[in-house]
C-alpha cells in the first residue's frame, strides 16, 4: 500500500473520529441541558408540594432527587402523582361536608312548636327503651 493511500485513510478515518466526537459532545451537552431543567422543575414541583401540604418540608429533597433520578425518574413522578391524588390537607379535610354558597337552616314545625329531641311515636319508644334501657325518658 503507497503512503499517499494510506494518509488518505488515515485523514478519513480522523475526520469520522471527529465527527462522531462533536455529535456525542453536542448529545452530551443536551442530556446535561435537559436534566439541568429536570432538576430546576423538580425543585418548584417539590416547593409547590410543601407550600400545599401534600409532603412535609424534611422529605423534599428526597422528592427532587426520585423525580429528577436518571433510573426511573418517570415511573417514580407517576407514583408520586398517584400518591399525591389519594392525599387531603388539613384545610381540605375541614372542607369536607361542609356547604357551599348558601346555607339552608332547619325550621321548627309549621305551627311554630318545638321539635322533639327524639321520636314521640310508640315505635320510637319502645326502639328507645330497646337501646337505652327500660328507664330511658
Amino acid at each position: 500500500m503507497s503512503n499517499q493511500l494510506q494518509a488518505e485513510r488515515a485523514l478519513a478515518q480522523a475526520r469520522v473520529t471527529n465527527e462522531l466526537s462533536k455529535r456525542l459532545q453536542g448529545r452530551l451537552e443536551k442530556e446535561a441541558a435537559a436534566s439541568t431543567a429536570v432538576r430546576a422543575a423538580a425543585g418548584e414541583a417539590a416547593d409547590a408540594m410543601v407550600k400545599n401540604e401534600r409532603i412535609f418540608a424534611n422529605q423534599k429533597d428526597a422528592v427532587v432527587e426520585k423525580i429528577a433520578s436518571d433510573d426511573g425518574g418517570h415511573l417514580a413522578s407517576l407514583e408520586l402523582a398517584r400518591n399525591l391524588s389519594c392525599h387531603r390537607n388539613a384545610a381540605e379535610v375541614e372542607q369536607i361536608g361542609s356547604p357551599v354558597g348558601q346555607e339552608k337552616t332547619a325550621k321548627a314545625r309549621v305551627s311554630g312548636a318545638p321539635t322533639s329531641d327524639f321520636d314521640e311515636t310508640p315505635e320510637g319508644r319502645a326502639f328507645r327503651e330497646r337501646l337505652c334501657g327500660a328507664g330511658a325518658a
